[in-house]
């Protein structure tokens, strides 16, 4: 029996307006999945805040739910601050480029 590898996606983010700290981002993230996922939805996105900055941020997702992710940050912010997706990739190295 063959394990698949884990593919991953990274999300390379840009926070516009009154920028968030790195926890109200991820809870309002992980509440927006929650919200229209349940808890499987959260648990199979499998997301995590590699890097945070203030105006930029870059999260790991899992590469099959990527769409679900892309949909939990297009509705964050609550008019106070509005995450705009730069760049999606599969390394981190192509990412920084």
């Amino acid at each position: 029996m063959t394990v698949k590898h884990l593919k991953r996606r990274y999300l390379k983010i840009q926070l516009v307006g009154d920028p968030p700290s790195k926890q109200k981002l991820m809870r309002d993230f992980f509440d927006r999945i929650r919200l229209f996922f349940g808890e499987v939805g959260l648990a199979q996105v499998d997301a995590k805040l590699i890097k945070f900055d203030g105006a930029h941020a870059v999260i790991r997702t899992n590469h099959k739910y990527l769409h679900i992710a892309e949909m939990a940050l297009t509705l964050i912010g609550d008019g106070i601050y509005v995450a705009d997706i730069l760049k999606i990739s599969g390394t981190l190295k192509s990412l920084a480029k």
